[in-house]
């Protein structure tokens, strides 16, 4: 059969979204073309294990109680460093999967650092829109976004070593989980973990119970995360309720349950401190 002649109908719309996939693609190559000049030039180590030692010192130095010193540690550049040293450091050789989870909770955070502090001053976090989806980093010479740390390298790790490691992630809000003061270690990481969920879910800044009305709120954070927690627990509600300070409302099956607390996105500001003992005093009454 003859091929035809007849032309193919011109799609507005599809050129329109054609076009801005090439525009996207550009301008992430533009974006991420220090990374990509950076990797060439990166020769990789592959240690049998990683202390993050000038990331501890930083951790050390500028945080405390989960807040950090955000003014202080931006004029010190001192994270350019241990972020500059990740670019070599390979996980593959380290000695077991419990390590390597200890080392990308640490690669996370630093990296989430590097960016607040990179787009600091800021109030909220979400002032960095869709950067940890876009912007690349390197870890052992690869490139890897945020994103990508936290939705496809860490939760094998948290689903075969330990779901409270979902406690230590720290994305940089008031919110979310807080920042360590010190960097995670293989042979301090139970200890770690187990602090680290007790803090989370005992804090009232993340739950509401009240046995009058039989109601449990608690943070968005938990239904984000509730594939984890349920692998322990039969519901996020249930985790909840074996830190809660009453027994009253011990039967999670018999209350009103519900995600409806408002997400904290303010950053994790140690200049909000006064403001957040406030806050914390009013929660308790």
């Amino acid at each position: 059969m003859p091929p035809s002649n007849k032309a193919i109908p011109f799609n507005p719309m599809l050129a329109v979204l054609l076009a801005i996939g090439l525009i996207f693609a550009g301008a992430n190559v533009l974006f991420n073309m220090p990374n990509f000049v950076a990797q060439l030039n990166t020769r990789v180590e592959s240690p049998k294990e990683y202390k993050f030692g000038n990331y501890d010192q930083i951790l050390k130095k500028y945080v405390s109680k989960g807040l950090v010193d955000y003014e202080s540690l931006k004029k010190s550049g001192g994270v350019d460093a241990a972020y500059i040293e990740l670019h070599a450091i390979s996980p593959s050789q380290l000695s077991s999967n419990k390590a390597k989870l200890a080392f990308w909770i640490n690669a996370y955070n630093l990296i989430s650092l590097k960016m607040l502090l990179d787009h600091y001053p800021m109030k909220q976090v979400i002032e960095l829109g869709q950067a940890k989806g876009f912007q690349e980093h390197l870890v052992g010479g690869k490139g890897y976004t945020l994103k990508q740390i936290s939705e496809e390298v860490l939760p094998p790790l948290l689903e075969t070593v330990d779901w409270r490691g979902i406690f230590l992630i720290c994305d940089g809000s008031l919110g979310g989980p807080d920042l360590g003061s010190h960097a995670y270690q293989l042979d301090q990481l139970d200890n770690d973990l187990a602090a680290a969920c007790k803090s989370y879910v005992s804090s009232p800044a993340h739950y509401r119970a009240s046995a009058d009305t039989a109601t449990l709120s608690i943070s968005p954070f938990y239904r984000w995360n509730r594939n984890f927690i349920e692998l322990k627990y039969p519901s996020p509600f249930d985790l909840v309720a074996d830190y809660l300070p009453t027994k009253r409302l011990i039967d999670v099956g018999k209350i009103n349950r519900n995600y409806g607390l408002e997400y904290d996105w303010r950053l994790n500001d140690s200049k909000y401190l006064d403001e957040l003992k406030k806050e914390m005093e009013e929660k308790k009454q």
